[in-house]
């Protein structure tokens, strides 16, 4: 899929139902975690166009906000929508970003991006990471098992136990919402993942 093709669908995805629903959980999840957390830093990994960070924040006491997006296209459309948030964002990879920044402490959101992300750069992302929370939003990975789907931006689909052992963190919350009739069959499309580092 080329990048305005990619473009295109995040542009749709941002105006889905569903995805209003997941912002609700995102910003919950993220109330919580600064209730329990000494950093006020938030990044989100994986800004996407930037249509979702103003509805994640509100109500919250943050001390900083860091974006990280690999797509330029991506992060120009991003950057406005940060920039009046006084946020910083930076067109870099994860894996680019942790080698500026030995160590990285506060509350990481990776709302859809996490399966996007190369084993390599998480692992390195794993040695920098100090007293933090991650909030984890993805597709259930028993949907595109069950029923064949897939998206060739997706590297892999990670289960909440795999995302937890990876990152050598401890699960807070694991769970399944948001489910739709397919094949007259039940299935929870989203997982939402709380881990924490096991420092805290």
């Amino acid at each position: 899929m080329d990048n305005k093709s990619y473009y295109e669908k995040v542009k749709n995805w941002n105006l889905r139902e569903d995805y209003k629903k997941d912002l609700d959980v995102i910003s919950l999840f993220t109330n919580y975690c600064l209730s329990k957390n000494i950093s006020k830093d938030l990044y989100m990994i994986g800004t996407g166009l930037g249509a979702d960070i103003g509805s994640i924040i509100k109500f919250t006491k943050l001390k900083s906000i860091t974006g990280i997006e690999p797509i330029t296209s991506f992060f120009e459309s991003a950057s406005p929508k940060y920039k009046n948030l006084n946020a910083k964002i930076f067109n870099l990879k994860l894996g680019e970003f942790v080698s500026k920044n030995d160590t990285l402490s506060g509350i990481f959101i990776f709302s859809h991006s996490i399966n996007h992300i190369p084993d390599d750069e998480l692992l390195e992302f794993k040695k920098s990471l100090r007293k933090s929370f991650l909030i984890i939003l993805n597709p259930n990975p028993e949907f595109p098992k069950r029923f064949w789907w897939t998206d060739e931006t997706i590297l892999r689909y990670f289960s909440g136990d795999e995302i937890s052992q990876l990152l050598n963190c401890e699960k807070v919350y694991d769970f399944f919402y948001n489910f739709v009739e397919i094949e007259n069959k039940t299935i929870f499309v989203r997982n939402a993942v709380v881990l924490k580092t096991k420092d805290f």
